[in-house]
Protein backbone atom coordinates (compact mmCIF):
# COMPACT_ATOMS: atom_id res chain seq x y z
CA UNK A 1 0.00 0.00 0.00
CA UNK A 2 2.92 2.85 -0.04
CA UNK A 3 0.59 4.97 -0.40
CA UNK A 4 -2.51 5.72 -1.50
CA UNK A 5 -4.71 6.37 -4.68
CA UNK A 6 -7.45 5.26 -6.78
CA UNK A 7 -8.75 2.52 -7.77
CA UNK A 8 -8.78 0.27 -10.92
CA UNK A 9 -12.06 0.77 -11.60
CA UNK A 10 -13.64 3.62 -9.53
CA UNK A 11 -13.88 3.45 -5.52
CA UNK A 12 -15.18 0.23 -4.78
CA UNK A 13 -13.65 -1.35 -7.62
CA UNK A 14 -11.62 -4.69 -7.97
CA UNK A 15 -8.11 -3.70 -7.59
CA UNK A 16 -6.85 -0.60 -5.69
CA UNK A 17 -3.97 1.44 -7.52
CA UNK A 18 -2.00 3.47 -4.74
CA UNK A 19 0.35 4.85 -7.73
CA UNK A 20 -0.74 8.83 -7.91
CA UNK A 21 0.31 9.19 -3.93
CA UNK A 22 3.41 6.74 -4.52
CA UNK A 23 4.62 8.56 -7.22
CA UNK A 24 4.25 12.02 -5.53
CA UNK A 25 5.72 10.61 -2.07
CA UNK A 26 8.48 9.38 -4.59
CA UNK A 27 9.23 12.73 -6.00
CA UNK A 28 9.02 14.51 -2.70
CA UNK A 29 11.41 11.86 -0.99
CA UNK A 30 13.78 12.60 -3.80
CA UNK A 31 13.39 16.19 -3.09
CA UNK A 32 14.40 16.21 0.36
CA UNK A 33 17.75 17.43 1.35
CA UNK A 34 18.30 -2.13 13.57
CA UNK A 35 17.23 -2.83 16.00
CA UNK A 36 14.04 -1.93 17.48
CA UNK A 37 14.11 1.75 18.89
CA UNK A 38 15.84 1.82 22.66
CA UNK A 39 14.48 4.86 23.81
CA UNK A 40 11.13 5.18 21.64
CA UNK A 41 9.34 8.56 20.98
CA UNK A 42 6.08 8.40 19.48
CA UNK A 43 4.81 9.78 16.56
CA UNK A 44 0.63 10.34 16.29
CA UNK A 45 -1.13 10.80 13.50
CA UNK A 46 -3.15 13.72 13.37
CA UNK A 47 -6.25 11.88 12.73
CA UNK A 48 -5.72 9.13 14.87
CA UNK A 49 -5.23 6.64 12.13
CA UNK A 50 -1.70 4.98 13.57
CA UNK A 51 1.17 6.07 15.55
CA UNK A 52 4.74 5.13 15.17
CA UNK A 53 7.62 4.90 18.03
CA UNK A 54 11.01 5.72 16.71
CA UNK A 55 14.35 6.47 18.33
CA UNK A 56 14.81 9.98 18.61
CA UNK A 57 18.40 9.87 18.85
CA UNK A 58 17.82 8.51 14.75
CA UNK A 59 14.63 10.13 13.43
CA UNK A 60 12.96 13.87 13.69
CA UNK A 61 9.10 13.55 12.76
CA UNK A 62 7.68 16.96 11.37
CA UNK A 63 3.81 17.08 10.63
CA UNK A 64 2.75 18.19 7.43
CA UNK A 65 -0.54 19.17 6.10
CA UNK A 66 -3.34 16.57 4.72
CA UNK A 67 -1.87 13.75 6.76
CA UNK A 68 1.38 13.65 5.48
CA UNK A 69 4.70 14.11 7.57
CA UNK A 70 8.58 14.14 6.65
CA UNK A 71 11.00 11.98 8.79
CA UNK A 72 14.61 13.13 8.87
CA UNK A 73 17.61 11.93 9.96
CA UNK A 74 18.84 13.34 13.51
CA UNK A 75 21.56 15.38 13.10
CA UNK A 76 23.69 13.64 15.33
CA UNK A 77 23.13 10.65 13.24
CA UNK A 78 22.86 11.79 9.81
CA UNK A 79 26.56 11.41 9.50
CA UNK A 80 26.88 13.59 6.44
CA UNK A 81 24.02 10.97 4.83
CA UNK A 82 21.30 12.26 2.47
CA UNK A 83 18.71 10.17 4.74
CA UNK A 84 14.83 11.00 4.96
CA UNK A 85 11.34 9.66 4.29
CA UNK A 86 7.81 11.30 3.36
CA UNK A 87 5.09 9.67 4.08
CA UNK A 88 0.92 10.40 3.44
CA UNK A 89 -2.00 8.74 4.15
CA UNK A 90 -5.69 8.37 1.59
CA UNK A 91 -9.12 7.49 2.90
CA UNK A 92 -10.53 4.64 1.16
CA UNK A 93 -14.13 4.72 2.11
CA UNK A 94 -15.83 1.44 3.74
CA UNK A 95 -12.05 -0.77 3.32
CA UNK A 96 -10.72 -2.48 6.11
CA UNK A 97 -6.90 -3.24 6.28
CA UNK A 98 -7.74 -6.80 5.03
CA UNK A 99 -9.26 -5.53 1.69
CA UNK A 100 -6.61 -2.43 1.09
CA UNK A 101 -4.07 -5.50 1.63
CA UNK A 102 -5.93 -8.45 -0.72
CA UNK A 103 -6.49 -5.44 -3.85
CA UNK A 104 -3.41 -3.69 -3.43
CA UNK A 105 -2.30 -3.45 -6.86
CA UNK A 106 1.23 -3.92 -6.83
CA UNK A 107 2.87 -3.31 -9.97
CA UNK A 108 0.74 -0.70 -11.24
CA UNK A 109 2.25 1.23 -8.12
CA UNK A 110 5.41 -0.15 -9.64
CA UNK A 111 5.00 1.50 -12.21
CA UNK A 112 4.39 4.55 -10.68
CA UNK A 113 7.45 4.85 -8.32
CA UNK A 114 10.01 3.98 -11.26
CA UNK A 115 7.78 7.15 -13.58
CA UNK A 116 8.38 9.61 -10.10
CA UNK A 117 12.04 8.39 -10.36
CA UNK A 118 12.66 9.23 -13.72
CA UNK A 119 11.17 12.28 -14.07
CA UNK A 120 13.12 12.92 -11.10
CA UNK A 121 16.16 12.21 -12.35
CA UNK A 122 15.04 14.09 -15.50
CA UNK A 123 15.21 17.71 -13.42
CA UNK A 124 18.37 17.07 -11.56
CA UNK A 125 20.70 15.41 -14.31
CA UNK A 126 19.85 17.18 -17.05
CA UNK A 127 22.60 16.76 -19.00
CA UNK A 128 23.58 13.38 -17.81
CA UNK A 129 19.94 11.65 -17.34
CA UNK A 130 20.97 8.35 -19.41
CA UNK A 131 23.06 6.82 -16.56
CA UNK A 132 22.05 5.27 -13.74
CA UNK A 133 18.61 4.54 -14.74
CA UNK A 134 15.95 3.69 -12.03
CA UNK A 135 15.61 0.14 -11.69
CA UNK A 136 13.58 -2.04 -9.54
CA UNK A 137 15.95 -4.05 -6.95
CA UNK A 138 13.32 -5.93 -4.92
CA UNK A 139 9.92 -5.88 -6.19
CA UNK A 140 6.87 -5.54 -3.62
CA UNK A 141 6.44 -8.09 -1.64
CA UNK A 142 4.60 -8.73 1.23
CA UNK A 143 5.85 -8.74 4.90
CA UNK A 144 4.09 -8.50 8.18
CA UNK A 145 5.69 -6.67 11.46
CA UNK A 146 6.00 -8.58 14.68
CA UNK A 147 2.28 -7.50 16.11
CA UNK A 148 1.66 -9.56 12.16
CA UNK A 149 0.44 -6.33 10.45
CA UNK A 150 0.81 -6.55 6.84
CA UNK A 151 2.70 -4.55 4.58
CA UNK A 152 4.35 -3.95 1.17
CA UNK A 153 7.61 -3.60 0.95
CA UNK A 154 9.81 -2.64 -2.43
CA UNK A 155 13.63 -1.46 -2.77
CA UNK A 156 14.96 0.67 -5.85
CA UNK A 157 17.93 2.08 -7.15
CA UNK A 158 18.90 4.91 -8.92
CA UNK A 159 21.90 7.80 -9.45
CA UNK A 160 20.96 10.90 -8.49
CA UNK A 161 23.04 14.08 -9.47
CA UNK A 162 25.73 11.52 -9.74
CA UNK A 163 25.45 9.58 -6.43
CA UNK A 164 23.84 6.22 -6.23
CA UNK A 165 20.48 6.29 -4.36
CA UNK A 166 18.22 3.85 -2.81
CA UNK A 167 14.35 4.51 -2.05
CA UNK A 168 12.68 1.62 -0.12
CA UNK A 169 8.58 2.07 0.02
CA UNK A 170 6.26 0.86 1.86
CA UNK A 171 2.47 0.26 1.61
CA UNK A 172 0.14 -0.36 4.72
CA UNK A 173 -3.24 0.27 6.20
CA UNK A 174 -5.32 1.43 9.27
CA UNK A 175 -8.32 2.48 9.93
CA UNK A 176 -9.90 2.86 5.89
CA UNK A 177 -6.62 4.98 5.01
CA UNK A 178 -4.18 3.47 3.08
CA UNK A 179 -0.83 4.86 4.22
CA UNK A 180 2.64 5.04 2.43
CA UNK A 181 6.19 5.49 3.34
CA UNK A 182 8.96 6.26 1.20
CA UNK A 183 12.39 6.58 2.36
CA UNK A 184 15.48 7.67 0.90
CA UNK A 185 19.21 6.44 1.54
CA UNK A 186 22.68 5.97 -0.33
CA UNK A 187 23.40 3.19 -1.17
CA UNK A 188 26.77 2.84 0.49
CA UNK A 189 25.28 3.72 3.42
CA UNK A 190 22.40 1.22 3.27
CA UNK A 191 23.89 -1.21 5.70
CA UNK A 192 23.73 1.53 8.25
CA UNK A 193 20.03 2.92 7.47
CA UNK A 194 18.08 0.07 6.15
CA UNK A 195 17.83 -1.56 9.95
CA UNK A 196 17.30 1.63 11.04
CA UNK A 197 14.33 1.98 8.01
CA UNK A 198 12.99 -1.62 9.30
CA UNK A 199 12.87 -0.20 12.73
CA UNK A 200 10.69 2.64 11.76
CA UNK A 201 8.35 0.03 10.31
CA UNK A 202 7.88 -2.10 12.89
CA UNK A 203 7.24 0.54 15.14
CA UNK A 204 4.20 1.36 13.12
CA UNK A 205 0.94 0.82 14.98
CA UNK A 206 -2.83 0.74 13.42
CA UNK A 207 -5.13 1.89 15.87
CA UNK A 208 -8.02 -0.46 16.59
CA UNK A 209 -11.00 -0.97 13.98
CA UNK A 210 -14.40 0.23 15.09
CA UNK A 211 -16.88 -2.32 15.27
CA UNK A 212 -18.48 -1.28 11.67
CA UNK A 213 -14.96 -2.07 9.84
CA UNK A 214 -14.35 -5.22 12.39
CA UNK A 215 -18.36 -6.16 11.01
CA UNK A 216 -17.36 -5.21 7.18
CA UNK A 217 -13.72 -7.15 7.86
CA UNK A 218 -15.66 -10.22 9.01
CA UNK A 219 -17.30 -10.54 5.51
CA UNK A 220 -14.35 -9.64 3.62
CA UNK A 221 -15.48 -6.39 2.54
Amino acid sequence: MPAIGRTRTGAFGSRFSFGGIASALVAVAAAITIALPVCAAEYRDDAGVFTISYDEAVWTFTPGTGGGFTIDCAPKACGGTDTSCFAGRLWVPLASVARLTREFDAKDTERAVLDGLIREKAERDKGNADTGAPEVVQPYRLIHTSIGHPVYASDYRVSLSGQLMRFLSFSTAARSYSVAIVCRAPQDALSVWRPRIDALIEGFRPAPDPFWLRWLARFGL
